[in-house]
């Protein structure tokens, strides 16, 4: 027995192993890509939290957001046959503005605002950079049949193809 297409369970959403296609890969993203702007830039504007409660909370959802970000990403980049690690690559810029803002609230001293300054000059050229990767995701075909990383997402699964 086949199955035509593909086919979305939380199995295949907690993994970063396989191919996933274009649609699904921005179906499944936007609501992480919509929870992490409130989390990071709408939420301390709007939310009136103590800032170190806010920042314990984004302790605690930020990482999660940022394993099934990098799940999407790998799955998607191994659609288009290329290494799943460089999604890691891709978050690499959100995982230090968190991290750097989590140390800023918790730690300050003015002996960090050098490197506060030289961050705030470089995390938006890179933050950029990741949102045209990002598109490219989106727009750019995966490969057509088996590949290193499975056989494509929208064709007949066969016991032959399936390891």
């Amino acid at each position: 027995m086949t199955k035509q297409g593909y086919a979305w369970t939380w199995q295949t959403m907690f993994t970063p192993h396989g191919r996933i296609p274009r649609l699904p890969y921005f179906l499944n993203g936007l609501p992480f890509s919509i929870a992490y702007v409130f989390l990071t830039m709408i939420g301390p504007t709007y939310l009136f939290v103590p800032t170190r409660f806010y920042y314990l909370g984004q302790l605690v959802v930020l990482p999660g957001i940022f394993f099934l970000m990098y799940c999407l990403y790998s799955k998607r980049l191994h659609d288009m046959g290329i290494p799943g690690w460089l999604g890691g690559v891709l978050l690499s810029p959100a995982v230090v503005s968190a991290l750097w803002m989590f140390a800023y609230a918790f730690i300050p001293s003015p002996r960090y605002d050098f490197l506060y300054d030289v961050w705030s000059q470089v995390q938006p050229i890179l933050a950029n950079a990741v949102r045209l990767a990002a598109l490219a995701l989106l727009f750019v075909p995966g490969t057509r049949g088996m590949n290193a990383y499975g056989p494509a997402p929208r064709e007949p699964v066969s016991p032959a193809n399936m390891f």
